[in-house]
């Protein structure tokens, strides 16, 4: 229970044993939730005692305490290399001029923080071998990073000089440490200025230098479920006044995980329930998290300032810029009024200080006036800030205390951006992306009153006492949840480093120690999860479902509870047919209803298809198209195997520009050059191979034909239509990628592209596809005689009977598709790159099987 007193309350867990050591030692805990906590009740400790001076409790959080004895050896006179900040290391990254974009250098410098702290060898990860840029951004940091002091090597720095704190320190609930931090813990221990307090730990793993907890068994857990987040959160905030009202020195916690991703939602919400009046700004209860610098409105009002100087206003900046408490633009209103009639779509802040004949437009015009040069980034936070001050911003009568503390951190960001080690010259768009992007990931919170309503994220509760305590969101895809890894560090080299929850089996050892700590942290123990998120069904965590002991739990979610619904078991593999009427489709319709019915009816039927996704080049796809429409230009001018001769290399050439003209400004020009070159070899190794046929004319090329299969009408596009010197005709499709007859001789016909060819024409007597490949050109097919192209490999078939086999299939796939046939079939192969698993869940049905 928690210590309580005339003076009040507090929740951190102070037993007689730490109080001795409290005015000798340096408490040190995993968050600064946890060290605030101490040095409180340490304070309310000695004015219940009656004491009228005491020392302040020395308690950081981990980070805070490296940093302070990093500074102070600095101070000292040690031999410690500079620090290289976060910031410096975003500049630094920046100044590398890899091409990446500011989301791959964070990912980056994610991944190099990750293998700073846990001792890997980045350069070794097969993943960031295949990225030449992401190499030379990681070498440029190693190069930087050389002469600096990193944040999270300054227990390495500390220890390799032997610098040791001026107090012993006791570890409070620290279960999990870096490899440098560790380190530097052995050295503590072995100087005996480290003393350990047991958490998260069974008894056999406590050794005589540490003060063992006395758990606490819960007098009642209840678990609730809810509709959703919010209601999970109103729930438990009346439960919290509730309990207040029937135990006024009651200590309530509510724990959120992932507060700071809802933290507005959750103080709005909170607020509204527990202090009508006052709101999210009560007192009545206290929040830990925040948002990210960016979100703040302080800082919305300096970024619409910033962008309008840059880049100009349009119609929704300039509301905001009128709307905004936070600066003093008034005179903006009559100009804005009359832009429509200027006709300016984006005017520039010095033009429309100028069109409103505003003193401070010369001034605004002057500072803004070399804004297109570059420069280091001193003088654009100088610049940034002497606009911002022309500007208003920010307006001292609206600020208030919450957003006054918002602008402080701000200037704080500001300062540090212009106080980096590298002399990187950017211009203006450049220096306002890098400072929002430091903006966007520091997180800040207002300053609250310490209130007996705590609300805290899912590791804040570390350490804390409370007589109740309600925790949210204990759904089955929330805790454990879904551990994330690191792009350039894979899930086996991080899991064996040792980066916390970064395998499965890790993330379900944290929530075992988690759920251990919160049944041993409070008397009136509550969970809550939520049935719908993101329109669909959750389940309870299976960390909680043998709690589910409270009967409006039951009653509403009988479906969790195994035995008390009857199963209905049916099978629907039919959807709605198609009874009249000609249906329209192409050569993949047939081919999906033949690998998969559920894949056709969802693709062609329901519209489920994936787009694209985007390419920093061409791909390979597109790639084949330029040389695809490369060979069209080229046979649309030489039309038969007597004018091959007369091509030459210059002319294909010639249609690859052409061709490749399409390809946008930002493509390097040294890509375009090789593809060229490509293409050329590629076009000369195949018009070899034709070379090797005898006579031909083409008949067709692009040659657009339908057909007919039982009312479902096929519309096919054919590459090439050839006639040989015996008046027979064959079809040429030109592929640059490996195909083979495959699934085009025997049902279901998976490849059915040769086989429809077939049926577009009585005359056609065999069907090939053109390889068109950098090893070697070739053409493979089904015909009737080897003779129609020599030089091919040819599945030599009688050719009436397959057509008549052929068109008897198709007719039949084509039934199914019309009468809705969609049952979950995938023939051997059809999933591999298929992007609907997640709605037939075959991989599921194939492991209940």
């Amino acid at each position: 229970m928690p210590y309580n007193s005339g003076v009040g309350t507090f929740i951190a867990n102070f037993p007689e044993d730490l109080l001795k050591l409290a005015p000798t030692h340096t408490f040190v805990t995993p968050n600064d939730r946890l060290a605030r906590e101490h040095r409180r009740a340490w304070d309310v400790i000695n004015q219940n005692r009656k004491t009228t001076t005491w020392k302040p409790l020395d308690s950081l959080s981990v980070t805070q305490f490296f940093l302070r004895e990093y500074h102070r050896a600095v101070d000292a006179g040690a031999d410690i290399p500079p620090l290289l900040t976060q910031d410096d290391l975003l500049i630094h990254a920046h100044n590398a001029d890899t091409g990446l974009n500011p989301g791959e250098i964070q990912t980056l410098l994610d991944a190099w923080h990750l293998a700073n702290t846990y001792d890997i060898e980045l350069e070794q990860q097969p993943a960031i071998l295949r990225s030449p840029r992401a190499r030379s951004c990681l070498a440029h940091l190693n190069r930087v990073a050389s002469n600096f002091t990193l944040v999270e090597a300054i227990p390495d720095a500390l220890a390799t000089r032997h610098l040791t704190p001026h107090r012993p320190v006791f570890l409070d609930h620290v279960d999990q440490m870096t490899h440098p931090q560790e380190r530097y813990l052995a050295l503590l221990t072995r100087s005996e200025r480290c003393l350990q307090r047991a958490s998260f730990i069974s008894a056999e793993e406590v050794d005589a230098q540490e003060i063992p907890l006395q758990p606490d068994t819960p007098r009642s857990m209840v678990t609730k479920a809810c509709t959703d987040l919010g209601a999970e959160l109103d729930v438990a905030c009346m439960w919290a006044l509730e309990t207040k009202a029937r135990e006024p020195l009651a200590t309530i916690g509510i724990v959120v995980p992932a507060l700071t991703q809802h933290y507005d939602t959750v103080r709005y919400r909170c607020g509204r329930i527990l202090d009508p009046r006052n709101g999210s700004l009560s007192p009545v209860f206290d929040i830990s998290g925040g948002t990210p610098l960016a979100h703040h409105g302080v800082w919305k009002a300096a970024e619409a300032v910033l962008e309008t100087a840059i880049h100009g206003a349009d119609n929704a900046l300039q509301e905001l810029l009128l709307a905004s408490p936070y600066l003093q633009l008034k005179w903006l209103d009559t100009v804005i009024a009359r832009l429509p009639v200027i006709g300016d779509a984006a005017p520039t802040l010095a033009t429309l200080a100028h069109r409103a004949n505003h003193p401070a437009a010369e001034k605004i015009r002057e500072e803004t006036r070399s804004w297109s040069q570059k420069a280091p980034l001193y003088t654009w936070s100088r610049r940034f800030q002497s606009v911002l001050e022309l500007a208003g911003w920010p307006d001292p009568g609206n600020l208030g205390s919450a957003q006054h503390q918002a602008w402080q951190a701000i200037e704080e960001v500001r300062l540090q951006l212009s106080r980096t080690t590298t002399d990187l010259n950017v211009s203006a768009d450049e220096a306002f992306g890098l400072l929002k992007h430091a903006l966007s990931r520091r997180i800040h919170a207002p300053e609250r009153a310490h209130a007996d309503i705590q609300l805290l994220g899912l590791l804040e509760a570390t350490g804390l006492k409370f007589s109740h305590l309600w925790v949210c969101g204990l759904d089955a895809e929330t805790f454990p949840s879904t551990s994330r890894i690191n792009p350039y560090i894979s899930r086996r080299v991080g899991t064996l480093a040792g980066i916390p929850r970064y395998s499965p089996e890790d993330e379900l050892r944290f929530c075992r120690r988690t759920l251990e700590h919160w049944m041993n942290g409070a008397a009136e123990l509550r969970f809550s999860f939520s049935i719908e998120r993101d329109e669909s069904t959750q389940q309870p965590s299976p960390f909680i479902t043998e709690h589910l002991k409270d009967a409006d739990t039951a009653e509403r979610c009988q479906n969790l509870n195994p035995g008390t619904q009857a199963l209905e078991e049916f099978i629907d593999e039919t959807g709605t047919t198609i009874d009249s009427g000609v249906t329209r489709g192409g050569i993949s319709l047939l081919a999906d209803q033949a690998a998969c019915p559920f894949r056709a009816y969802a693709r062609h039927r329901l519209g489920f298809t994936s787009p694209r996704s985007p390419q920093m080049l061409p791909d390979a796809m597109t790639r084949g198209i330029y040389v695809h429409e490369v060979l069209h230009a080229l046979f649309n001018e030489y039309r038969d195997s007597a004018s091959l001769s007369k091509i030459t290399q210059a002319r294909i050439l010639e249609l690859s520009d052409g061709v490749l003209a399409s390809i946008t400004p930002e493509i390097p020009a040294s890509f375009v050059e090789h593809e060229r070159q490509r293409i050329l070899l590629l076009v000369e190794d195949w018009l070899l191979h034709e070379q090797a046929r005898g006579d031909f004319e083409i008949q067709y090329l692009e040659h657009t034909a339908e057909l007919d299969l039982n009312g479902l009408l096929l519309t096919i596009r054919l590459d090439r239509v050839d006639r040989t010197s015996a008046d027979d005709w064959i079809v040429i499709d030109y592929k640059t990628g490996p195909s083979s007859l495959s699934g085009a001789l025997e049902p279901p016909l998976t490849n059915p592209q040769l086989p429809i060819y077939s049926l577009t024409d009585d005359r056609i007597r065999g069907v090939f596809y053109a390889l068109v490949l950098s090893d070697r050109s070739r053409s493979v097919g089904i015909a009737e005689s080897t003779d129609l192209l020599p030089a091919s490999r040819v599945k030599v078939v009688s050719w009436d009977e397959q057509v008549d086999s052929w068109r008897t299939t198709l007719a039949e796939t084509a039934d199914q598709y019309r009468q809705g046939f969609a049952s979950v079939q995938p023939h051997p192969g059809a999933c591999a790159y298929c992007e609907l698993k997640s709605l037939c869940r075959v991989e599921e049905l194939s492991a209940d099987v």
